[in-house]
């Protein structure tokens, strides 16, 4: 019997310290038996670590070719102020194809195979920290900054879908014109109480908007 590929990082865990420039970070992904090409997707997926703010998010297929023993999925951690806070977050490898398997022993089990990434800022010894520098981490420990900017984005977002609705009214207005030109009475009442509905829901839906965060936050 042939003796299956076996995917699997160096580790469980890896600690990467980041200053003020981004760092490229390439991780290693190593298969038992070269007999085969084989392959399996990667992600990367945030825990305590905010994607766009503390790790840019990447994907993709990771091919092995035959006689291929290692390949890297690569990652970059953006920019840290000194004293800011550690995160975390996962590189996660799952949907082998090819005959490939993850290691079992190993976390993430048979189904997949997951990273845990550690990003710390570098100190910056005998430099002095700054008033603004000092109260943003302080902070960042009680209410994770990141976490909470990407909220107010998200809150953004769902303020200005409530109230840009001409997209809809567009639509609405073509969906009117195709019913007036049948000559169909059926679609323009429908189309009425459409309208109707819209400008008594309207307010709710913007003042709900305003006033209720999304999850989020």
């Amino acid at each position: 019997s042939v003796c299956p590929c076996v995917l699997t990082f160096d580790e469980d865990t890896v600690e990467v310290s980041c200053g003020s420039e981004r760092v490229e970070c390439c991780f290693n992904v190593k298969r038992s038996g070269h007999g085969r090409e084989v392959s399996c997707k990667y992600r990367t997926r945030g825990l305590s670590a905010v994607p766009g703010y503390d790790y840019k998010e990447t994907s993709g297929v990771l091919n092995f070719f035959p006689g291929q023993s290692s390949a890297e999925v690569r990652a970059a951690v953006l920019p840290r102020r000194p004293g800011q806070r550690r995160v975390v977050f996962q590189l996660v490898l799952e949907e082998a194809s090819g005959g490939a398997v993850f290691d079992a022993t190993m976390d993430g089990g048979r189904e997949s195979k997951i990273l845990t990434v550690g990003i710390s800022a570098i100190p910056d010894d005998g430099a002095c920290v700054g008033a603004a520098s000092w109260s943003l981490n302080i902070l960042d420990h009680i209410v994770a900054v990141h976490d909470f900017k990407r909220g107010l984005t998200h809150w953004q977002d769902q303020i200005r879908e409530a109230f840009c609705c001409s997209a809809e009214d567009e639509e609405d207005e073509d969906e009117h014109d195709n019913a007036s030109e049948d000559g169909g009475s059926v679609g323009t009442a429908s189309w009425l109480l459409t309208k109707v509905s819209t400008a008594l829901v309207y307010p709710w839906n913007c003042f709900y908007a305003v006033f209720i965060p999304p999850p989020q936050m």
